[in-house]
């Protein structure tokens, strides 16, 4: 006579005990990943700003002028016409603001992805104080800025998480600046949630 095994097998209860360990597990590495990819675009963009206004620091330094502002003639190779009429009086109008990536290349300072970002809603420009006011348009004051601030990089519709992060780098961490005005402000007010979007003023130095 042969013996037969004894078979056993798993209870539904130990079943659902070792799923919902796993789910937990999974969970985990999931959240952590997230958190990881928005430090690391926390950084990125800091960085990006650090560059531009890197960018700008080097021209001026270069060529005595702003870019955009700069009443380029034969200095700089590559110069479309539409962009050698900048007025050289040190704030960077709305017109002037749309030659500065192209003088920032032609002048081998930018990449061309300068002011291109993983967060396709975000329009990175420079521009003056007084004109990025007016670009918002909404009821901002200038002030929130710092009175010798007169240019800046404006950044509209920068997720909160990424201006927090800018202003952490760059000025106090309070973006609302009421306060006292500072070097990076939100024209557009606080951010409630991380995933809010404000229009983000940074000063260029």
């Amino acid at each position: 006579m042969t013996k037969r095994l004894a078979q056993h097998g798993y209870t539904l209860v130990e079943i659902a005990v070792v799923l919902s360990i796993v789910a937990v597990l999974l969970g985990s590495v999931v959240l952590g990943g997230q958190a990881l990819i928005k430090e690391g675009d926390k950084k990125a963009f800091v960085g990006q700003v650090a560059s531009i206004r890197s960018a700008v620091a080097l021209f001026r330094d270069r060529y005595r002028f702003l870019p955009g502002d700069f009443p380029v003639t034969n200095e700089i190779p590559n110069v479309s016409d539409a962009c050698k009429k900048g007025n050289g009086d040190g704030l960077i109008s709305a017109d002037e603001s749309a030659c500065v990536f192209e003088h920032l290349v032609s002048a081998n300072l930018a990449q061309p992805n300068l002011f291109s970002s993983k967060y396709s809603e975000i329009a990175i420009s420079v521009i003056s104080k007084d004109g990025a006011v007016t670009a918002y348009g909404g009821s901002v004051s200038s002030t929130l800025l710092r009175a010798d601030v007169h240019n800046v990089l404006l950044m509209q519709n920068t997720p909160c998480f990424l201006a927090k992060a800018v202003d952490e780098a760059f000025d106090d961490g309070d973006l609302t600046n009421v306060a006292r005005p500072g070097k990076v402000a939100s024209l557009n007010g606080t951010c409630s949630d991380d995933f809010d979007h404000v229009w983000l003023a940074v000063a260029l130095w």
